[in-house]
């Protein structure tokens, strides 16, 4: 079976020019057979092997999404980090801010969730979606309410309330910008 062939290869031609195309075949036969784990560790390996193929900002993501669903929180991170640094410029890389701003909140590392959700406007104000930055406002207030760190939220609180009324018909049908701009109230 393809798995087979593919492991085979990999081990009596590791040098051969078509081990690039076979690793990722592998790391997605991996993934449909919901071996994240081995997923994760081929599409980890391709990223830092393979340094200059168009590939490899998936398959840092693919790495840190399949370390995260195993439960390695600390590669999880470690590869969103790197998406990050070496991928600022993408599209998608705002996303991928707050799915990492996003595990640190879960883990209760407030400190580090409250000061990636307070940059993000600043730091992709011209790439990220309109509904994203008042998500990362709205989760920053919420968590220096936890912090009671009540002056500061309210302010944002107040800003998302009055800022509702100018946000784009997109922005406003997106629930996590309904539910922010109800409780902003």
């Amino acid at each position: 079976d393809a798995q087979e062939s593919g492991e085979f290869f990999l081990e009596k031609f590791p040098n051969s020019e078509h081990v690039e195309p076979i690793v990722l075949a592998m790391a997605n036969i991996y993934e449909n057979l919901a071996h994240y784990k081995k997923a994760a560790d081929l599409y980890s390996n391709f990223a830092e092997k393979y340094t200059k193929s168009d590939k490899r900002a998936d398959a840092y993501y693919n790495a840190a999404l399949y370390y995260e669903s195993v439960g390695n929180k600390d590669k999880a991170v470690s590869h969103y980090e790197k998406y990050i640094r070496l991928f600022e410029k993408r599209d998608d890389t705002p996303k991928v801010y707050l799915k990492l701003a996003g595990l640190f909140d879960e883990a209760s590392n407030y400190k580090t969730a409250s000061t990636m959700y307070g940059e993000f406007s600043k730091k992709f104000a011209k790439q990220a979606s309109e509904a994203d930055i008042v998500f990362s406002k709205f989760r920053f207030a919420e968590i220096k309410l936890k912090e009671k760190k009540y002056p500061e939220a309210e302010k944002v609180f107040k800003e998302i309330a009055v800022d509702f009324v100018k946000y784009k018909e997109p922005t406003k049908k997106d629930p996590r910008v309904q539910y922010a701009g109800a409780y902003s109230l």
